[in-house]
């Protein structure tokens, strides 16, 4: 009796600890630097009886996936295989995922198939576990009764039915296939034609072929194809005297027939490389390099127009670099393989001229107007006080008055104006110019921060000096406008000029917008807008009738409504911070063919992209996180997105041609 309060003092010190460590575990099962994973092993599978799978992970950390593959059912098996996981939005998960936050996989599966041969009425072979939608190799053919006896191909019915071809016929259900024999023989001539001839020397063989035979002519079948003359390869068969291509794997031989080869050139890859001093222009944009496909044998002069790049001012192509050795006859070369050449330069000295005489140094007084030619020759080097540049002339000077330098074109020689406005305290205009027959980088306007333009009359001023094909215009400097000069009236201004103008705003960090509602007949072909944007406004470009592309800021998170409405845009890239687009934004812009809207976007307004014109959507985001307005997208062309089957019924999304992404 005397050991009964020790025994239950025992027990309660037991239950206390076990208590405790109760209360420990529950606490710290809740940890901030776990997640939950759930694996859903759907239909097929299952996780030892269960249906989904929860586990505790550590945040940021790696998982292997396939160390939690589900079961699959002893009497699914034979029928179904584990594929793969994708996540709660649709995309494809890798194995080895890497964990930020609690996460849903659902497995998913592909069908097993399974097709047997029979020979008559008695099964001849069988192949199990084929993958749904995959191709089976033919089985060895099965023996005739006699050497009369020919057997043809393997049919999908007993009696008539189609020849199965196992290059073109993917298994997609359990089959059965049935061999097919005949006694009959045809006579089948082949002719090499004009650039083949066969493995013995002939131009031509004849082959007989059992009657409901399955010729291939497949060129890697290289029984039944001729050789090639050099820089020619094997295009296809035609029945001799027609123009009826014979399909490669499916001709079915039914009688005689004569069978002509048709031949291809080789053509050959040739990418020219401009180098460091040159460019090519396709379509306004520069490019280091362009690709041309050349005939085999056929030679071409790589210093004509159609392959040498242009040169910026004072460079010219002296040779051609193959693989490090300069090619010896560039005039007049052979293109017999795929090649990359890249041009080396030379460059001759910029001199200048005044009424025919050399300068070497040039003073000139305020308001004191010279005519100058700028020339290139070979045997010195340019004055200290001109610099030339791969963007072109650079002019600077230490006047003491605020201004510009004029550069003005004629179509033989370049002319140089300095009226006594120009820069102070070394202020730098920088605009190309067309030497020797050579353009330049484009006109580039560079200030520096104390340097602006108060009035759109200080910006023709440097407009009147671009030459007549002079288009393209880039302004950067946090100051180059004043407060007072705004995006209207930069337009303005170009549109008296009646140029299609590209013109980059990227660095221009002082400029307004404003209610800029032009439906004219505008200048501005292409536009790059200044990072510093982050909201476009209501109706900025609505009509713009000339406008085919602009580049959005990487920084814009609102497109205003009717923005582009009515506008002739051909071509945007909507940014991934974007994450509102308003009614109308990009109503009937029927030159608009194909628009991407990224993930962060929550919100668009009525009839945002309706109209003629566009031929696909593809939405990035949650369909089911974005409101959408009545009509947003046209009812006639898809809408591609993540999991179309998981919006809900009632969504508006419901109302398009979703399609899964």
């Amino acid at each position: 009796m005397k050991k009964t309060p020790l025994l239950a003092i025992i027990i309660l010190s037991v239950a206390v600890i076990s208590c405790s460590r109760l209360i420990y575990d529950i606490e710290t099962s809740v940890d901030s630097e776990f997640v939950t994973v759930s694996f859903y092993a759907g239909a097929r599978g299952s996780f030892t009886g269960e249906r989904y799978k929860n586990i505790q992970v550590k945040k940021n950390t790696y998982l292997n996936l396939n160390d939690y593959l589900p079961e699959i059912p002893e009497q699914s098996k034979n029928k179904w295989q584990f594929e793969l996981w994708r996540d709660s939005t649709g995309e494809t998960i890798e194995n080895r995922y890497f964990v930020k936050e609690s996460e849903s996989f659902y497995a998913e599966y592909i069908k097993l198939c399974e097709v047997e041969f029979y020979n008559g009425e008695e099964l001849y072979t069988k192949i199990s576990g084929i993958r749904q939608n995959s191709y089976i190799t033919r089985p060895e053919d099965p023996k005739g009764e006699n050497e009369n006896i020919h057997f043809i191909g393997w049919f999908d019915s007993p009696t008539g039915g189609k020849i199965w071809n196992f290059n073109d016929n993917a298994v997609i259900e359990d089959m059965k296939l049935y061999a097919r024999w005949t006694a009959e023989l045809h006579t089948l001539t082949l002719n090499a034609g004009d650039h083949g001839i066969f493995w013995n020397n002939k131009k031509e063989i004849k082959l007989l072929i059992p009657d409901g035979s399955v010729i291939s002519f497949n060129p890697d079948n290289k029984e039944n194809i001729p050789q090639g003359e050099d820089g020619w390869h094997f295009l296809q068969w035609k029945v001799t005297g027609t123009d009826t291509v014979v399909p490669w794997d499916s001709y079915v031989v039914k009688e005689d027939g004569n069978l002509t080869a048709h031949w291809e050139q080789d053509r050959y890859a040739v990418t020219l490389v401009a180098g460091t001093q040159g460019f090519y222009d396709n379509n306004g944009n520069r490019e280091n390099s362009k690709t041309v496909e050349i005939n085999a044998g056929e030679t071409i002069d790589l210093f004509g127009d159609n392959y040498t790049p242009t040169c910026y001012s004072g460079w010219s192509v002296s040779q051609w670099i193959d693989n490090g050795t300069p090619v010896e006859n560039p005039e007049n070369y052979p293109v017999n393989k795929n090649a990359r050449l890249t041009a080396s330069y030379t460059r001759g000295s910029l001199f200048l001229y005044s009424a025919g005489k050399k300068l070497d140094h040039l003073d000139i007084g305020k308001n004191e107007k010279l005519e100058i030619d700028f020339r290139f020759e070979s045997e010195s080097v340019p004055p200290s006080e001109y610099i030339v540049m791969d963007s072109g002339i650079k002019w600077s000077t230490e006047g003491n008055e605020s201004g510009y330098a004029e550069i003005l074109f004629s179509a033989d020689k370049l002319k140089l104006t300095v009226n006594g406005k120009t820069p102070s305290n070394g202020g730098e205009i920088i605009i190309s110019a067309n030497l020797n027959g050579i353009d330049s980088e484009p006109l580039i306007l560079t200030v520096s921060d104390y340097y602006t333009i108060h009035s759109p009359e200080d910006l023709e001023n440097i407009l009147n000096s671009m030459g007549e094909n002079e288009t393209d215009i880039k302004i950067k400097g946090d100051n180059f406008f004043s407060d007072s000069f705004t995006y209207k009236d930069l337009e303005k201004v170009l549109e008296k000029y009646g140029k299609d103008f590209s013109v980059d705003l990227s660095e221009a960090g002082n400029i307004v917008f404003g209610d800029c509602n032009f439906s004219g007949n505008n200048s501005i072909k292409e536009l790059i807008l200044p990072d510093s944007l982050t909201e476009i406004d209501t109706g900025l470009f609505y009509g713009y009738r000339e406008l085919e592309k602009v580049i959005l800021p990487e920084n814009l998170k609102v497109i205003g409504e009717s923005a582009f409405a009515h506008s002739t845009i051909k071509e945007i890239t909507l940014p991934e911070s974007l994450e509102k687009i308003g009614a109308c934004a990009f109503y009937e812009c029927h030159n608009l063919q194909e628009v991407a809207i990224p993930g962060k976007v929550t919100s668009i307004g009525n009839v945002a992209f309706s109209g003629k014109g566009l031929q696909k959507i593809t939405f990035y985001g949650k369909a089911n996180n974005c409101s959408i307005g009545t009509s947003v997208f046209p009812l006639d062309i898809p809408i591609y997105v993540y999991n179309p089957e998981n919006i809900p019924s009632g969504s508006p999304w419901k109302n398009y041609s979703l399609q899964r992404l």
